[in-house]
């Protein structure tokens, strides 16, 4: 696992999106043991995660784990619901919906900037290899 230990680890209700990439389409999707790994190093206690939402990939190349998390109020906020410090209130299948779609648009802009990345890259690389730099 490449996860680094922040030194300051987030706090209060976190919402939690994880975007797996299987090697096979044989596994399960849950994202349970990701959120028990994170346990200590992102977060005191997985228990602090109040939305959870995955995603499941296939790449038999690189299979891997790409987790995003986010502070739930503030994202609760933004799709227009309340989380009271125990409960989650006015939560249904639609803001569900809602949630997970939002966090798939974040996700997807992500994906947009390591292409972007790795087009930067290639143009600086494609630069110095004609020393121009």
């Amino acid at each position: 696992m490449q996860v680094p230990r922040l030194n300051n680890m987030l706090e209060g209700d976190l919402a939690f999106h994880a975007a797996v990439y299987y090697p096979s389409r044989r596994q399960d999707l849950d994202p349970s043991v990701i959120l028990d790994a994170l346990q200590g190093l992102v977060y005191a206690n997985d228990r602090q995660v109040k939305v959870i939402s995955c995603a499941r990939f296939l790449d038999k190349i690189s299979p891997r784990a790409e987790v995003i998390s986010l502070d739930a109020r503030r994202l609760a906020k933004r799709v227009g619901i309340h989380i009271d410090t125990e409960v989650v209130h006015n939560l249904n299948s639609e803001s569900l919906v809602d949630i997970d779609k939002r966090l798939n648009e974040i996700l997807q802009s992500v994906e947009d900037l390591r292409e972007i990345n790795v087009k930067l890259q290639d143009l600086i690389n494609g630069i110095e290899r004609k020393g121009l730099v």
